[in-house]
């Protein structure tokens, strides 16, 4: 996260970090999320900086990026 922020040039605000397995089915996270081994996080992003900023998580090391759109946020996370 520390490199996104430093090649994004913004803060990264987390939205959602390590989710315990019972919070992770509360709000409806797949099972065996990365969320729940600690691997992932979500980040607040404006829509039209989605497509730039998940570019960039790719290229600092994510293979795991979900724009949402709308929704303002993405999913970053490392398998």
């Amino acid at each position: 996260l520390e490199a996104l922020r430093a090649l994004w040039g913004k803060p990264v605000v987390i939205t959602s970090g390590y989710r315990c397995p019972s919070h992770n089915q509360t709000v409806g996270g797949v099972p065996n999320s990365l969320h729940t081994k600690g691997r992932a996080a979500d980040i607040a992003a404006e829509r039209r900086e989605q497509d730039a900023v998940a570019a960039m998580a790719r290229r600092v090391g994510f293979d795991s990026v979900i724009t949402y759109g709308a929704r303002n946020f993405i999913h970053l996370g490392v398998k």
